[in-house]
């Protein structure tokens, strides 16, 4: 029975040593300076171009849990946080001229972060990020 129950208290530790360590590095990964890659409305991905409105766009993360940037060449605001391993975005309606219902999180690796959000127009909006430095 001992056995049993020293089994289980290092089986705990360790998801909950695996969990720690997901969150900071999702937090390592998420902390820089992101620009525009891919933009994909309607079911329809498309390359970033002079000619798109996101052509400016990028976003900084910062480690204090806030983010800033541009997106249709419209300044956002907002907080982020990681938990259960998973990144959440919320924007700042009042400090944000682009004006965002909500944000999800699709994806976060070293060589990108993909977020779906709803404009206040209601149309859904899936941006592809890369790092600054991987232009």
């Amino acid at each position: 029975m001992t056995v049993m129950k020293n089994l289980s208290l290092v089986l705990i530790f360790l998801c909950w040593s695996l969990g720690a360590f997901s969150q900071e590095s999702n937090k390592e990964l998420l902390i820089k300076k992101w620009t525009v890659k891919a933009i994909e409305e309607f079911g329809v991905e498309y390359q970033i171009d002079e000619e798109s409105e996101h052509v400016k766009d990028w976003l900084i993360f910062t480690k204090e849990g806030t983010f800033s940037g541009l997106t249709e060449n419209k300044q956002v605001e907002g907080t982020w946080s990681i938990k259960s391993g998973k990144t959440y975005m919320i924007a700042n309606k009042t400090k944000s001229i682009k004006k965002i219902n909500w944000i999800k999180v699709d994806a976060l690796t070293e060589t990108n972060i993909t977020f779906t959000y709803q404009s206040e127009n209601l149309i859904k909006t899936t941006l592809i990020f890369i790092p600054e430095d991987k232009e």
